[in-house]
């Protein structure tokens, strides 16, 4: 709005009166430097903020034409009223492409003035607890004679394993080379890549549903960003803050309950049995579970333990969630 009345006052030195858009410019100009000058003028700041655009626009092009003249057409003025109007022109430029460049608020704090932006409750209540342990330690401290072996990522990628297939890097070159992935993508994914998802998955391809399988189409997959992007999708798709509960493995990844706090669920744990290499308990599991849980979250292999879950334990997991009708997050 500063920027506005900048731009609009230097349009009034140059509208002429019987210049209907420069009577107008010299209205907006007025208006807009008593939205300056106002406080509680609500609805003249409102008003500002939405004709700011187009007025230093409009503005600029009125002083524009308003000073300059054909030089095939003087139209019997002097050459000194010309000189005049360009002077005027000159000062208007000079003046308005300041206005424009200049830092639109600064924003000074006193050093003893304590500022802080709350945040939202969501963001309160989210906490990692893995990075309470993790940030203080230094391994070099037990003996810095010793070589660092980290076991804290359990990304195999980063030490140069599991390398990606020639096809997968030589397609990702290609792309960047011709800038055929320039632009967005559909926010749930290419079909052709979503399709190739769902052919991977499907069991049978002789109906929707069935004891053989069931068949997935494109629509029926979403990609995401990273697995944490799709647990947290499915987490807020399934769950009623406040009121459902979320089953999670214990020992399990701590960002299960890091989202659920996130999202406002109670994260409910059932207990991996360690006598049995952290095998599932689907009895344990029955037990925790009731009408609000939302969702079951299996995890194999599991983090932090490692453990694959057999066939049996899975199915009898899957049994039980599909009597009860719970949704389940595969983790994997």
């Amino acid at each position: 709005v500063m920027r506005a009345a900048s731009v609009l006052s230097m349009s009034e030195e140059l509208g002429g009166d019987g210049d209907g858009r420069g009577k107008e410019e010299r209205l907006l100009g007025k208006r807009a430097r008593s939205v300056v000058g106002s406080d509680d003028d609500e609805e003249g700041r409102e008003w500002g903020r939405s004709k700011v655009g187009s007025c230093v626009t409009r503005s600029v092009s009125s002083a524009q034409r308003s000073s300059l003249c054909s030089d095939g057409d003087d139209g019997g003025a002097d050459v000194a009223a010309r000189a005049r109007r360009k002077q005027q022109h000159d000062k208007v430029t000079t003046r308005t492409t300041a206005a424009l460049t200049a830092p639109v608020v600064d924003v000074v704090v006193a050093e003893d003035e304590e500022w802080s932006v709350p945040g939202s409750l969501a963001a309160l209540r989210t906490t990692n607890p893995i990075r309470a342990v993790v940030d203080k330690l230094n391994p070099r401290l037990a003996n810095p004679e010793l070589p660092v072996l980290s076991l804290s990522i359990g990304d195999p990628t980063a030490h140069g394993h599991m390398r990606a297939h020639p096809a997968t890097t030589q397609a990702l070159i290609t792309a960047i080379e011709n800038y055929s992935a320039n632009g967005y993508p559909p926010m749930i994914g290419l079909e052709r890549a979503r399709a190739a998802v769902a052919r991977h998955h499907s069991t049978t391809s002789n109906s929707n549903s069935s004891k053989n399988g069931v068949v997935l189409r494109p629509n029926d997959v979403v990609m995401t960003n990273g697995c944490s992007h799709a647990l947290h999708m499915s987490l807020t798709a399934l769950a009623e803050p406040t009121k459902s509960n979320v089953l999670v493995p214990a020992p399990g990844f701590s960002l299960y309950k890091t989202l659920c706090e996130n999202i406002g669920v109670e994260a409910r744990e059932y207990r991996l049995d360690s006598e049995k290499e952290w095998a599932l308990c689907p009895g344990q599991l029955e037990d925790v579970l009731d009408e609000n849980t939302a969702a079951v979250i299996l995890n194999s292999p599991s983090n932090p333990t490692g453990a694959v879950h057999s066939d049996e334990d899975i199915r009898a997991v899957l049994r039980l969630c599909e009597r009860r009708r719970v949704a389940v997050i595969a983790d994997e």
